[in-house]
Parts: structure tokens; C-alpha cells; sequence
């Protein structure tokens, strides 16, 4: 069952521009996850369990998120099978499984609209839970080091802009600020945001996950 193909691509978002903590909330109370936060959190620290990266844990939440509508559907399967599912899902790669769920009452749109991806679950962790993983002080020391680093850039290229502006020598509303750090893997080509591979300590992809050789880019 639920074969996959290429396709065209599914069309998904996890909401970036709501707080992460109302978008799993939202989550647990649509389908009935009421542990997800807690186990997003426990598999991120590794407390008595798997200790898994932020990308894993968004393949971890979709696999929940996708199983619990199956379940409402009267569909039946394995962990694994739900899990290779939403990630074909995910990428737009299942149009046959796609249209077999569609004919059995699935919303595959809602569904695939609810998926997550690393930076909310990044978010949520540090954010929301404010969550430091203690065994790695000294790398998140250095994280929030580079972070403060970073804040004070965005406050610098406002600071320019705002002066421009006023000598007139800039026109037209004053542009949103978008400093960026991103790491490339070297082995797999993943580019992630400075911050989230640096918490992670390592290339964050599950399939790169010892991985630390990488080139710097920055945009602004």
C-alpha cells in the first residue's frame, strides 16, 4: 500500500509567522496529540529516549500528524510505512498514494498544510520551551554569543537605513532587516541556518548527522 512516485509537488507550509508554541498547540488539540510538545522535547535532550535532531523530530511530528488522520480514516499501518509516507508526502513525491487516500476520504491538502519542518520545531524548543541542552553549555554559550553578534548587525543596518531615510538619500518605506548565516555540509549540500546547525552540533540532516566539515555563507 501507498506506493510513491514523482510528481507535482504537494503543496505544504508549518506556520512561520504564528508563535510555534500556538502552531503545536494547535497540533495537539486538532489531532488529539496531547504529548507532542513533551516528546519534541524529550527526544531533543534525550532523556530516556532516542536523542534526535530537529529535522528528525519534524519527520517525528508529520509521522504523528499523518498516522492520527489514518487512524480517523480507518487506515492501519506501521510507524515506519506512515513515516516513509509523509515524507514522500511532504516532498510532493506520492501522487498514487496522494490519489488512494484522497478516494478514502483523506485531506491530504489539510494534512500536508499541517506538516512542520526543523525551524519550527527549532523555535518551539529554544524559544517556547527555552530549552539549553545542558551536556553542550559551552557550545550554547557560543550559539547565544553569535546570536547577540548577529542581533547587533540587524540594529546597525537599521540604525544606516533610518539615517538615510531621513537625508533623504533612501526613498520608498524602510526595507524589513534579514541578516542570515547559513552553513553548507560539505558531504550532503545542506544548507541550514548557522544557529540551528550550531545547537545541533552537527550538520542537522539524518543522513549527515556526524558531519561537521562545512563552508560559511552569509547573506543580508
Amino acid at each position: 500500500m501507498f506506493p510513491s512516485d514523482q510528481c507535482e509537488q504537494t503543496q505544504f507550509t508549518g506556520s512561520m509567522t504564528a508563535s510555534p508554541q500556538n502552531h503545536i498547540e494547535h497540533l495537539e488539540d486538532k489531532y488529539e496529540l496531547e504529548t507532542l510538545g513533551a516528546d519534541l522535547e524529550a527526544h531533543w535532550l534525550g532523556e530516556n529516549v532516542q536523542r534526535l535532531s530537529v529535522r528528525e523530530l519534524a519527520n517525528m511530528a508529520n509521522t504523528q500528524i499523518l498516522g492520527a488522520t489514518l487512524r480517523d480514516n480507518g487506515i492501519i499501518n506501521d510507524e515506519p510505512i506512515i513515516s516513509s509516507l509523509a515524507t514522500h508526502l511532504k516532498n510532493g513525491e506520492a501522487p498514487l498514494a496522494t490519489a488512494e487516500l484522497k478516494e478514502r476520504g483523506v485531506n491530504v491538502t489539510a494534512v500536508c498544510d499541517d506538516f512542520i519542518d526543523y525551524h519550527v520545531v527549532y523555535r518551539y524548543l529554544t524559544e517556547e520551551r527555552d530549552i539549553v541542552q545542558n551536556r553542550d553549555e559551552t557550545r550554547f554559550t557560543s550559539v547565544k554569543t553569535l546570536k547577540t553578534l548577529e542581533d547587533r548587525v540587524k540594529t546597525t543596518y537599521r540604525r544606516t537605513i533610518r539615517q538615510l531615510q531621513t537625508a533623504g538619500q533612501l526613498t520608498g518605506p524602510a526595507p524589513v532587516v534579514d541578516v542570515d548565516v547559513g552553513l553548507r555540509c560539505r558531504q550532503c549540500g545542506t544548507r541550514t541556518s548557522a544557529m540551528i546547525y550550531l545547537q545541533s552540533g552537527s550538520c542537522p540532516a539524518p543522513d549527515c548527522s556526524e558531519n561537521q566539515d562545512l563552508d560559511i555563507h552569509t547573506g543580508q
